[in-house]
């Protein structure tokens, strides 16, 4: 492998222009049964572990904290208050928590967040360590009474419930310090599960697979790697064969309009010819070749 994954997850980190869909029953994703455990494996047997953040957390165990918090998407530039659990504190419901968060283990480790629309954006652990952040479940002393107030959805305004996720002395438009909202999961795994699918076999590839995962990965997919609130990219069939998009050049084209990579691509140096010749890459890796084939794959 000739990306380290550990360096990959810094690129993956803004949480920007990626729309976030209403709460809604039929958008709960990645099913747990009622009775499952806190930090129950995964159902690939392989060190991955989960929580179900409206099911699975015993809110008595969890200190309450009033906390202040501005700059972030919801607030904006002033202070603005919330009612909020440490996520610390959450994390350790997970029995596994704690053998893999002290130490160095830590660095191999990613935690991502799974929000109602399919969005996710995954950190390293070590930041989670690190740095405090809370899980935020309501505004404080909202003139109308409401827990939330709205933030901008996919097609209409929605709130952040059930969970917003907000961090200690976060600065505007800091990068490395995401704010997804309507949190329904938390996935604690190490990082060679969380990219590994999507890592491309041809050395060549690799600086494609790099820039891919410094922005797009935030919303697209290839082979389900990545965020879900937008097309999957390489099955089961691959974004370089649509009939639309059938050459790089077109490709190109197609990201010259008004979209978030267009105006956060040139912001981070991206170089959309080698992201074209990734995704062509990825062509010999998919898992699934038939629509029936990827809804077996598909974990959502």
């Amino acid at each position: 492998m000739f990306v380290p994954l550990r360096l990959v997850a810094w690129g993956v980190l803004l949480l920007g222009g990626c729309s976030q869909a209403s709460l809604e029953t039929q958008s709960m994703v990645i099913p747990a049964s009622d009775d499952a455990q806190p930090g129950a494996p995964s159902n690939d047997g392989k060190a991955s572990y989960r929580l179900d953040l409206v099911r699975q957390i015993d809110k008595d165990k969890l200190k309450i904290h009033r906390i202040s918090v501005a700059n972030d998407p919801v607030s904006g530039p002033d202070p603005k208050s919330y009612d909020a659990y440490e996520l610390m504190d959450v994390l350790k419901l997970i029995p596994e928590f704690s053998s893999v968060s002290e130490g160095k283990s830590k660095e191999d480790y990613a935690l991502t967040f799974v929000a109602a629309d399919r969005f996710r954006v995954t950190i390293p652990l070590s930041q989670v360590v690190e740095r405090k952040a809370w899980l935020a479940f309501r505004e404080v002393d909202r003139d109308d009474g409401a827990d939330w107030g709205t933030v901008p959805g996919a097609k209409e305004a929605v709130t952040p419930a059930p969970y917003y996720l907000l961090w200690e002395n976060q600065k505007p438009n800091e990068w490395t310090a995401p704010n997804p909202y309507q949190i329904l999961f938390l996935i604690l795994e190490r990082f060679d599960q969380v990219y590994a699918a999507a890592v491309p076999k041809q050395a060549a590839a690799q600086e494609g697979f790099r820039q891919f995962a410094s922005v797009c990965i935030w919303c697209h997919s290839v082979n389900y790697v990545g965020g879900r609130s937008a097309h999957e990219l390489n099955v089961p069939v691959n974004y370089t064969q649509n009939t639309e998009t059938s050459s790089k050049e077109d490709f190109l084209k197609r990201l010259s309009g008004p979209g978030f990579c267009d105006l956060y691509g040139p912001v981070l140096g991206i170089d959309r010819g080698a992201i074209w010749d990734y995704l062509a890459s990825m062509k010999e890796q998919k898992i699934c070749t038939t629509a029936d084939q990827c809804k077996q794959k598909d974990p959502l």
